[in-house]
This record gives C-alpha cells, structure tokens and sequence, in this order.
C-alpha cells in the first residue's frame, strides 16, 4: 500500500486567527484511505480521524467557493 499525506494550513480556529501559531493543531492533514481510494480520511491533531468520500469532499469545497458574495 502507498500511503500519500498531505497537510493543509489551516488559519482560523473558532473564528480566531491561528497566523503565527504553529503546532500539530494548525493543519488539518488530509490522507489516503488504507483500503478505499474513493475514500480520504481528515485529522487535525491527534484526535478523532473523519472518512469521507473524497467526490463529495471536492463537490462541497467547490460548492462553499462559488458562493455569491455580495
């Protein structure tokens, strides 16, 4: 199995800036999944560990910037 990590900044936490904060809790790591590849699996820390599907993952970040901001 190969396994791919990648790690995405993250910059507000409650709506509060994290700019300058540096530590395992200001990126949300994004992973492939052990079995599925239609599946990623999100962490931020080392707490709980999401799995989703990685289609509808891009289908609402694409969604949630297309927004019109007025």
């Amino acid at each position: 199995m190969i396994e791919v990590k990648n790690y995405v900044e993250l910059y507000e936490l409650n709506g509060k800036s994290l700019t300058g904060i540096r530590s395992d809790k200001t990126s949300l790591l994004v992973e492939s999944h052990w079995n599925r590849n239609e599946f990623v699996i999100l962490k931020i820390g080392d707490n709980d560990s999401f799995t989703v599907s990685a289609s509808d993952l891009i289908s609402a970040i694409n969604n949630a910037t297309n927004s019109n901001r007025l």
